[in-house]
């Protein structure tokens, strides 16, 4: 191909005959020149319009072509970025195409620029322009909507959103099963230290609960909820 993306490298066919040796220039390129039959692998990075030569020699002489504007490198395609708000990972909208990965693994049907994401670890998008050229982005320690199970697994709780602004809700997410009582909902730090504590014992509160995180500062904190002496700990991030 003579019309590819920035970064790509591209192989050329010799069709002069009779010759012994030959001198290829490629303008722009990386290598710039080769003394190769078929040179492979000469690699375009900057966007523009690019010139190829080709001197064949033999006994009895040597007869050059050159090709003006024959290799065309598209522009950089726009950049792209992932922010995350809640469990929802945002790319940059505006390209052709887009294909969603977690932990380098395809996520089929992910091809839109947002992403729900139902499950913690890395994630990466690749973008596609109109010219075919991709850029991709990536995002790292994601940590989903968390959903966890207490006792023998009667309850099942999810604290959302994560990461969270100003508020985190806890309900049961099993039907029916919203009026349990909490006996204890504690916030730890990092060094495993208690920040500060609601529905203490001497007040038990009942599912849906929201806990004020305003005055926490930007970072990854634990929340430990305590149910019938059976204890949850799970980690959140606070923007």
């Amino acid at each position: 191909p003579n019309h590819i993306c920035p970064g790509t490298c591209t192989d050329f066919t010799n069709l002069s005959v009779n010759a012994t040796s030959f001198q290829w220039n490629f303008s722009g390129a990386n290598p710039s020149s080769s003394t190769d039959l078929n040179p492979t692998n000469i690699c375009y990075n900057t966007p523009g319009n690019y010139a190829v030569s080709l001197i064949a020699t033999n006994a009895a002489g040597s007869d050059t072509i050159t090709l003006n504007n024959f290799i065309t490198v598209y522009p950089y395609p726009a950049p792209q970025g992932i922010s995350q708000n809640g469990d929802t990972l945002f790319a940059n909208a505006g390209v052709i195409s887009y294909q969603w990965y977690q932990n380098g693994n395809i996520i089929n049907g992910a091809t839109d620029y947002f992403y729900v994401a139902t499950e913690s670890g890395n994630y990466n998008i690749v973008a596609t322009d109109a010219n075919g050229c991709e850029v991709e982005a990536a995002i790292f320690d994601v940590i989903a909507g968390i959903h966890s199970e207490v006792g023998n697994g009667s309850h099942q709780l999810s604290i959302f959103p994560n990461p969270a602004e100003d508020m985190l809700s806890i309900f049961n997410v099993k039907p029916g099963m919203n009026q349990l009582k909490i006996n204890s909902i504690s916030i730890y730090n990092t060094l495993g230290e208690m920040l500060f504590a609601v529905c203490l014992p001497i007040d038990k509160c009942r599912l849906p609960v929201e806990v004020d995180v305003s005055r926490l500062s930007s970072g990854l904190y634990y929340i430990e909820i305590m149910i019938s002496e059976k204890i949850s700990r799970n980690k959140f991030i606070k923007n």
